[in-house]
C-alpha cells in the first residue's frame, strides 16, 4: 500500500525536475494529485482485515484489525502469535489461516486504486501533452510515458480481485514492473542519445541539485515518523520520571538520529561522486532503493509504538521492526 502514494509523489518530483515553470498547469496538477492522495490513504487506511484465531479463543472466529498501520501490526501479530512464557517471546501458530478482506474492505481497495490510476492518468496525459508540444524531445517523453502505463495497466485487475493473496501479486508485479521500466527506458533513452545522433536526439534536462534535495526531503519526513511513534504520556505513576517508557522513546530517538546521521554523511560526502551524478545507472538505483528504505521505516515506526508502550513484546513485532 505504501508504493502507490510513493510512485505519485516520484512522478511530481520528475515533472517538476524536468518541466516546472511554476504555471498554471504544474500549480493545478501538484493541487489535483495532492487531493488524490488524501482520497488513496483515506480509502487505503480503511481497508479491514479478518484474521483467523484458535477454536475455543476468545473470538468467534475472527476480528477485524484496526484501520491504522500501528494498530493492525499489534492486533495481527496478537492474534497469529503464542506466548512462550518462559522466554516472553510470542511465536506464530503456523495452523492458523491466512488473513481476509472484508467486503467493505474490497470496496475501499477498489476505491483506492481507483484515485491511483487517476493520479497516474493525469501523468500520462502531461507526458504526451509534452510529446506533442516538443518535437526535439519527443521520443524521450514517449518511452517515459508507455513505461507508466504498463504498471497501471496491471493494476486495472485490481477492480476484480478478490483475496489478500491476488491482491499482493498483483501489488508486487507493479512494483517489479516500475522499476524495470526505469532502467529499461533509460536503457531506451540513453542508447539514443550516442555520440552519432547528439543532434538528433534530445533528453529533457534533470535539476540534479533539486532531485537531491527533494529526496533527502522525503527521508526526512518519514525518519520523523519514529520520533511522532515514540512519544508517549506518563499515565501511572510508575512511568513518572526517567523510567521504563523514557529510556524505551530515549532510544528511539537515538535510533531515528543515527538514520540521519548515516543518510546525510554519505549524501554530503566530498570525497566521491555522488550516485545521481555517476551514471544514469547509479541515479535510477539511488533513486529506488528510497522506496524499501522509507517503507521499511514506517514499518518500524509502527513497530516502535508499541514496543515503546509494552514491556514484553510480540515476536512479530520483533520482525516487523527488524
Amino acid at each position: 500500500m505504501f508504493w502507490p502514494p510513493w510512485s505519485i509523489w516520484a512522478d511530481m518530483r520528475s515533472y517538476l525536475n524536468v518541466s516546472g515553470t511554476d504555471d498554471a498547469i504544474q500549480r493545478a496538477y501538484i493541487l489535483v494529485s495532492s487531493i488524490l492522495l488524501i482520497g488513496y490513504t483515506a480509502q487505503g487506511a480503511s481497508i479491514k482485515l479478518h484474521l483467523p484465531e484458535e477454536e475455543g479463543g476468545s473470538s468467534s472466529g475472527s476480528h477485524e484489525a484496526s484501520s491504522t498501520l500501528s494498530a493492525a501490526i499489534a492486533e495481527a501479530t496478537s492474534s497469529l502469535t503464542e506466548t512462550n512464557e518462559s522466554t516472553g517471546i510470542h511465536r506464530r501458530d503456523p495452523e492458523l489461516g491466512h488473513p481476509t478482506i472484508t467486503e467493505g474492505g474490497y470496496a475501499a481497495l477498489r476505491a483506492a486504486t481507483a484515485y491511483f490510476l487517476v493520479a497516474k492518468a493525469i501523468r500520462i496525459s502531461l507526458l504526451i501533452f509534452y510529446a506533442y508540444s516538443l518535437p526535439r524531445f519527443r521520443t524521450a517523453h514517449i518511452v517515459q510515458a508507455v513505461f507508466t502505463l504498463i504498471p497501471c495497466l496491471v493494476f486495472i485487475r485490481m477492480f476484480w480481485v478478490d483475496s489478500v493473496i491476488g491482491a499482493m501479486g498483483i501489488f508486487t508485479l507493479g512494483v517489479f514492473l516500475e522499476v524495470l521500466g526505469k532502467y529499461v527506458a533509460g536503457i531506451l533513452v540513453h542508447s539514443g542519445s550516442t555520440k552519432k545522433k547528439r543532434h538528433q536526439f534530445f533528453i529533457p534536462a534533470l535539476e540534479i541539485g533539486h532531485v537531491i534535495e527533494k529526496t533527502a526531503a522525503f527521508f526526512v519526513l518519514v525518519t520523523g515518523e519514529i520520533l511522532i511513534a515514540v512519544s508517549y504520556i506518563a499515565e501511572e505513576e510508575s512511568e513518572i520520571g526517567p523510567r521504563g517508557e523514557f529510556w524505551r522513546s530515549a532510544l528511539g530517538v537515538v535510533i531515528a538520529f543515527l538514520l540521519c546521521w548515516i543518510y546525510f554523511d554519505a549524501d554530503s560526502c566530498k570525497v566521491f561522486v555522488h550516485a545521481i551524478r555517476r551514471h544514469w545507472f547509479s541515479s535510477i538505483t539511488w533513486t529506488q532503493l528510497h522506496l524499501p528504505l522509507c517503507a521499511g521505516l514506517v514499518i518500524a515506526a509502527a513497530a516502535v509504538h508499541k514496543m515503546i508502550l509494552k514491556q514484553y513484546i510480540d515476536q512479530g513485532l520483533r520482525w516487523y521492526f527488524a
